[in-house]
This record gives C-alpha cells, sequence and structure tokens, in this order.
C-alpha cells in the first residue's frame, strides 16, 4: 500500500522568494495560508516533502547549514500544531554542473518518493515554477502551478507544459485536493 504524499517546492510556495537567494532565517517569509495547508495535509494523513533547488550553495552565496538552518526555522514555525514531520531534499547545484537533482530534473523528486512509498501518479508537485512543473510531468505526477512567487510570470495561455491545477497559493490548492478526495470517498 503506498503513502499519500505532496512534493512542495520552497522558495514561492512555502515562503517569499527573494531573488538574491533566501540565504539565512533573517529573510524568511511564510506566504499566507501555508501553515493552515500545512495543518491539513497533516490531518488527512498527507506526507509532506520539500523539494528545493538551492544553487546558492555551489555559488558560495551560502552553506550547506544554512539551507538547513532555514528548513528547521520553518518548521518551528509549525511545531505547536505539528502532528507530523516534513521531510527537506535539496539540491545545492547549479544548472552547468549537469546534476540529476536539480529540477527540472527528477531525481530529488524520485528519491522522495522511494523514500516514503509514494506511487508517482497520485502524489502532486506543487511548484511556482515550469521547472518543478516539467520534474513532475517526467515521473507522471499530478502538477500544480501556484501563483505566488514567480507563478504569474509561467501562467499564460499558451505554456508549452500545462499543469493539472492552477491555484493561487498553496493553501487553496489544498482545499481543492482534499475537497475532491473527500467528494470521491
Amino acid at each position: 500500500m503506498y503513502n499519500k504524499g505532496i512534493l512542495l517546492d520552497r522558495d514561492g510556495v512555502l515562503i517569499e522568494n527573494r531573488e538574491d537567494y533566501v540565504k539565512n532565517i533573517s529573510e524568511i517569509k511564510i506566504l499566507p495560508g501555508v501553515k493552515d495547508a500545512i495543518m491539513d495535509l497533516w490531518s488527512k494523513n498527507y506526507t509532506i516533502c520539500i523539494v528545493t533547488n538551492q544553487s546558492g550553495v555551489s555559488k558560495g552565496l551560502y552553506r550547506e547549514q544554512d539551507v538547513r538552518d532555514v528548513h528547521e526555522f520553518i518548521e518551528q514555525q509549525f511545531k505547536k500544531e505539528m502532528s507530523g514531520p516534513i521531510f527537506w531534499y535539496y539540491c545545492p547545484h547549479q544548472d552547468k554542473d549537469n546534476c540529476d537533482c536539480r529540477k527540472p530534473k527528477p531525481g530529488l523528486l524520485q528519491r522522495a518518493i522511494r523514500e516514503h512509498n509514494f506511487c508517482e501518479e497520485n502524489t502532486w508537485m506543487v511548484g511556482d515554477n515550469i521547472r518543478d512543473i516539467e520534474a513532475g510531468r517526467a515521473l507522471d505526477c499530478k502538477t500544480c502551478l501556484v501563483l505566488t512567487g514567480l507563478g504569474k510570470s509561467f501562467h499564460h495561455p499558451q505554456m508549452s507544459l500545462v499543469p493539472q491545477k492552477v491555484c493561487c497559493d498553496l493553501h487553496e490548492f489544498v482545499q481543492q485536493i482534499l475537497t475532491e478526495e473527500e467528494e470521491s470517498l
């Protein structure tokens, strides 16, 4: 039996995107509705995995420990109501490194899916960038583009790769899938 899984991008989905990278905890701004969305997913027994490109590490802008500190800080914001863990996956490479883990390549997603026993076809990849949609589609995951972060710049009628859903933000996405899940019972 497979676990229910959600794969989320970090910057632009959970926290505000910054042009100069989120390098430390003082630069974190959690987006509105994210906390409620996470709690709602946990209440329905979803496993939450964050899959994020963090090329600032290989560019020397911040360290891997800084990435882990940012993740720990975000997780602490949910601590009181936490009813499940958040699993963090990040790629520290740049495009030129040609690794398998940097989105749009699906390596990071594959690892999360394998380690948590998700069924690709029933797993959602939610992101604000076409790279997120490409990575999800490469594994036959369902995909959602959120219009927070960079999402608005990628959403247009002539999109070459159309996601299954386009939502204003993570909260709207979660409400939609939970309603659909309830109606299918």
